[in-house]
């Protein structure tokens, strides 16, 4: 066969390829495999050219089996970019001409500062209420489409972004509703009312913890982000391994920690718009390295309180219930408990240790809130030296649950990737009409500062939780613990940590920046490892008068 024409075959192969093939259905979770097809075409390509035309020097065949090849990949790029810039269903929908083409777009944006949330913003100013941020995606600000992609009524499913621990599953990453159920259970029965009373002494242990570490620093330079990050990390430690992590006690960050940050950064910020990129660096030697090495350390840990079942039950208890009635475990059971128990302990740390140092972020510029809101606690302390450590006490504190929603509400802990699909029939989506099979995003960092939903939206105004609800013009888009099948199981575990650490510290210390801590670093330090990441915060905590503290 003449070349050119041989050429343009496997070129229109690729064409082919791409229209009947790849442009359906997801392929994100093939990615290690599609990366390996084209060499191994190019092999047996090479060994088949050999064997048609043995007068042909082998060096010869080679080149040829690489064009061959080489055009059938720009086929499938030719045809890809070219559907995805004009055909595409989702043409009708406004965005940068770039962002059609491939998702690498936003990626460049979010590499800039790792803070999406205010590239996207200046999408939506510049583009509208529906922009179109990859070649399947929609960014949308649209109030009303809060509630359609996110309610329990949604007809949308999570998106391709929780596949990114394929073959493993857990709670969080289960896609379809059918199985979400059966997942969900275990989650709930380790969050009951009777289970957090059982928490509740394990936790004020390292309340304690911490509230030494801040007496030992008072009047010297403490870090409240790397402090809160240690309380929470060993809290989760010791009700998902039964011991904890040590972090308070020896000032050291833990492997887990720190192993399980560095990946965030990495796969929550970098690459948490290429979901392929994800399943590709898990399955490559050499960049796995350290994700078989966490994969090892979770599988030890496991083994070791398998073996040591407490006395009362923990949310390991609950979590593992279903594998260890098990007689016969498959090594994907092992794997979705893995999965499990790292998300218990990095989930359950790393929201609850951004909210801590958000909410004293806030408070440190509000004395005024401060204030008040000391009143409420003293007030509380007052009926007796236990009343600041009973969870049922201190949920009935109206103006600290308030300077709690106000800070997520402007600090959400996932601001802008809760990614969903809507069904293949498509969804009405507010006010427009979405094709089937589409990921969508209602990014929560800017519908909560929306002055359609909110008034004053960029200012601390616990008071709109409280006695001026006239500031909340539509709550429907404030969930900081999701909505749904999909809200957060621990909930109620992380406000009893934060509402016993914020009632505690506020009893006890004043406080106030540091000289080095500039205010400003706080927000413009934020990163977006899919939940928000606090830079490092730095106070000085002094005693409270003991006068101050009976008025």
């Amino acid at each position: 066969m003449d070349v050119d024409i041989a050429l343009g075959v496997a070129f229109a192969t690729g064409v082919i390829l791409h229209v009947f093939l790849f442009r359906i259905g997801e392929w994100d979770t093939w990615a290690t495999k599609l990366m390996r097809a084209p060499f191994i075409v190019l092999a047996a390509l090479s060994v088949a050219l050999t064997w048609l035309r043995p007068a042909e020097p082998i060096l010869q065949s080679f080149i040829y089996a690489c064009q061959l090849d080489a055009a059938s990949l720009g086929g499938i790029l030719v045809s890809m970019l070219v559907y995805r810039a004009f055909f595409h269903r989702l043409r009708s929908f406004p965005g940068p001409f770039v962002a059609r083409l491939s998702s690498l777009y936003m990626t460049s944006r979010a590499l800039k500062k790792m803070q999406p949330c205010h590239e996207l913003k200046k999408l939506h100013e510049r583009y509208g209420e529906f922009v179109r941020i990859g070649p399947m995606e929609l960014s949308i600000t649209e109030p009303a489409a809060f509630r359609d992609i996110y309610a329990n009524s949604s007809p949308c499913e999570k998106g391709p972004l929780y596949s990114h621990g394929y073959p493993s599953e857990t709670v969080l990453e289960v896609r379809s509703r059918k199985n979400h159920g059966p997942k969900r259970k275990p989650w709930d029965y380790a969050f009951t009312t009777q289970a957090l009373n059982d928490y509740e002494d394990r936790v004020g242990r390292y309340t304690d913890q911490l509230l030494g570490r801040i007496e030992e620093s008072k009047g010297a330079t403490f870090n409240i982000t790397r402090w809160f990050s240690f309380y929470t990390f060993d809290v989760m430690g010791e009700l998902a391994f039964g011991k904890s992590f040590r972090q308070l006690e020896d000032n050291v960050e833990h492997y887990m920690s720190r192993v399980a940050h560095e990946a965030q950064r990495m796969i929550g910020g970098v690459f948490i718009y290429q979901p392929w990129f994800i399943a590709t660096f898990r399955t490559t030697p050499v960049l796995n390295w350290g994700w078989l090495k966490l994969q090892a350390w979770s599988n030890e840990q496991i083994r070791n309180r398998l073996s040591n079942e407490p006395k009362v039950p923990d949310i390991f208890h609950w979590i593992s219930s279903e594998y260890r009635r098990n007689p016969r475990p498959t090594p994907l059971d092992k794997l979705n408990l893995q999965a499990e128990i790292r998300l218990i302990v990095i989930a359950g740390s790393d929201t609850t240790a951004m909210t801590l140092t958000g909410l004293f972020y806030h408070l440190v510029k509000a004395p005024k809130v401060v204030a008040k809101l000391r009143d409420e606690i003293d007030g509380l302390a007052a009926q007796g030296d236990q009343a600041l450590t009973k969870n049922a006490s201190l949920a009935k504190l109206r103006y600290l649950q308030a300077c709690i929603d106000e800070s997520l509400r402007l600090l959400p802990v996932v601001p802008t990737r809760l990614q969903r699909m809507t069904p293949p029939e498509g969804a009405q989506i507010g006010s427009r009409w979405v094709h089937g099979s589409t990921t969508v995003v209602a990014p929560s960092w800017i519908l909560c500062r929306d002055s359609r939903c909110f008034a004053r939206p960029d200012e601390f105004v616990p008071e709109r939780w409280t006695t001026e609800p006239d500031l909340v013009l539509d709550a429907s888009v404030y969930a900081p613990f999701s909505v749904g099948r999909s809200s957060c199981a621990g909930k109620q575990l992380a406000l009893l940590e934060l509402r016993r650490t914020v009632a505690l510290i506020l009893h006890r210390y004043d406080f106030a920046l540091a000289p080095e801590q500039r205010i400003e670093s706080f927000e413009s330090g934020l990163e977006d490892r899919f939940t928000l990441n606090p830079p490092e915060f730095k106070l000085v905590f002094k005693a409270r008068e003991l006068s101050s503290r009976a008025s």
